[in-house]
C-alpha cells in the first residue's frame, strides 16, 4: 500500500467545499519503495488554487515496513515519469 511520507502545500487561492476542482498530477521521481509527485489544484476555469509536492512510500500492511513498489504500479508510474498531467 502507498502511504504519505511527506507533503508540502502552497495555497494560492481559496476554494469552497462545493467548488468543482481539477487535480493534475505528475510523477517526478521513482525509486525502489518511493515515488515523488507534483500536483496542481485548479478551478474549472484554469486558475490555480494550490500546488503540492507529495512523497509516497510503499509499505507492507503487516508491520508498515517499506517494500519495493510492485508491478503493475511500478510500470504505470515509470510510464508517467516526467510526462506531466
Amino acid at each position: 500500500m502507498l502511504v504519505v511520507r511527506r507533503i508540502e502545500v502552497e495555497y494560492v487561492a481559496p476554494a469552497r467545499l462545493d467548488e468543482p476542482l481539477i487535480v493534475e498530477t505528475s510523477v517526478c521521481r521513482l525509486r525502489g519503495a518511493s515515488v515523488d509527485l507534483d500536483q496542481v489544484v485548479r478551478e474549472e476555469g484554469g486558475g490555480v488554487k494550490a500546488s503540492l509536492k507529495v512523497g509516497l512510500v510503499c509499505v507492507r500492511a503487516e508491520g508498515m515496513r517499506p517494500v519495493a513498489i510492485p508491478e503493475p504500479w511500478r510500470s504505470a508510474l515509470r510510464d508517467a515519469l516526467g510526462q506531466g498531467a
